[in-house]
């Protein structure tokens, strides 16, 4: 079933029957606690304050004035209030369909990004998570919305996203394409080829020659663009005589050093150990951070990391990490501009962002440079 991030649940849906009680306590044409009050007073997000909110006014308890505030509604103005919001929301929905295998704090940190912005354009989202083997039917709940359009994250539901076009649904697509695959749909993507040559050339000038690569599922490694950008920062470094090394971090390496941070320290020791490991995302190097530390390792001192989304964590993480910015906020930001188009976004149509180098602590030249 889909979720209505404009829904009731969880932490959600807690926050939403209290303000109910609360609205209940008030008079009519009484002000209601901003969302900065409320946010203080049930310590919750502004997103989870918002979404409550929105569910209030849709049941016509609340009267949201620009300019004004936040009022508790008069009876009379309840179902006027209530007919007017569902109307919009029926027509204003956007749909967001992404497989489950998605990791998860980078999709809901595109979800977080995604909701501000519908929230700022006054429409309401509804997301759907597809199994991994998904089927057209898993969109079925969604398009009986009739939305204003899809965003559909992960070219692995293309299939499903050519059905959705075929029966006039819009549809833009936020995600990297596989190395050598021509987009046949609406999309948005961020040069990973760049993104991937990018950081490797950034451990390279700071004199590093020995990489460790590190991706959960290094199977899948060959046909993405990002390893094919890492390795022409290598190839080129070999062509300016640079002598490079580059090793994999198998998933059976990584799970032995969870489990035993002297393995990790043994590894390092050795003479020809990397001195930087290149992380296929934020979420796996914040991880791996925490396992170089157990083992007494120093970051960027023994080793530095580099990872990749510009997620918000990083900026917290010890040391802060070192990262490629995709741009995510503006990938959705056009992607619901392409929605809202009187045009129906052309099957051609490709959006490449440039992503751009974010330099924090967790690198620095090696020891012996």
């Amino acid at each position: 079933m889909p979720t209505n991030l404009n829904g009731r649940s969880t932490k959600h849906g807690e926050l939403t029957q209290k303000l109910l009680d609360l609205a209940q306590t008030l008079e009519p044409g009484g002000r209601f606690p901003s969302q900065a009050e409320l946010m203080r007073q049930f310590q919750v997000s502004d997103r989870t304050v918002l979404r409550s909110l929105h569910d209030l006014q849709r049941d016509g308890w609340i009267v949201r004035r620009h300019g004004s505030g936040t009022f508790v509604a008069d009876p009379s103005e309840r179902q006027v209030e209530m007919a007017t919001t569902r109307v919009a929301t029926e027509s204003r929905t956007v749909a967001a369909l992404a497989l489950t295998f998605v990791p998860s704090r980078f999709y809901q940190h595109c979800l977080d990004l995604l909701s501000a912005h519908v929230e700022e354009a006054g429409l309401s989202l509804v997301c759907h998570h597809a199994p991994n083997q998904a089927s057209y039917a898993d969109a079925l709940p969604l398009a009986a919305l009739n939305p204003r359009g899809f965003i559909v994250f992960n070219y692995a539901l293309l299939p499903i996203a050519r059905r959705l076009m075929e029966q006039d649904h819009r549809v833009v697509m936020v995600g990297v394409p596989p190395a050598g695959v021509h987009p046949e749909i609406p999309i948005i993507y961020s040069n990973h080829e760049q993104g991937g040559y990018m950081a490797t050339r950034h451990l390279l000038d700071l004199g590093h020659r020995r990489l460790l690569y590190s991706r959960i599922d290094l199977s899948l490694l060959p046909q993405t663009l990002r390893w094919r950008g890492h390795l022409r920062a290598l190839r080129e470094a070999e062509r300016a005589g640079l002598h490079t090394n580059n090793a994999l971090l198998e998933v059976e390496r990584l799970t032995a050093w969870r489990n035993d941070p002297d393995l990790v320290a043994a590894y390092f020791r050795q003479p020809d150990a990397p001195t930087a490991i290149v992380v296929w995302n934020d979420s796996e190097a914040i991880s791996l951070l925490t396992i170089l530390h157990r083992a007494g390792l120093r970051i960027p001192e023994d080793v530095s990391v580099i990872g990749y989304d510009a997620l918000p964590e990083g900026e917290e993480s010890l040391p802060p990490l070192t990262t490629v910015d995709q741009h995510l906020d503006t990938q959705l930001h056009m992607a619901l501009d392409l929605l809202a188009q009187p045009v129906t976004p052309s099957p051609s149509q490709s959006i490449v962002i440039v992503p751009t180098l974010v330099q924090r602590a967790s690198c620095a030249a090696p020891r012996s440079f």
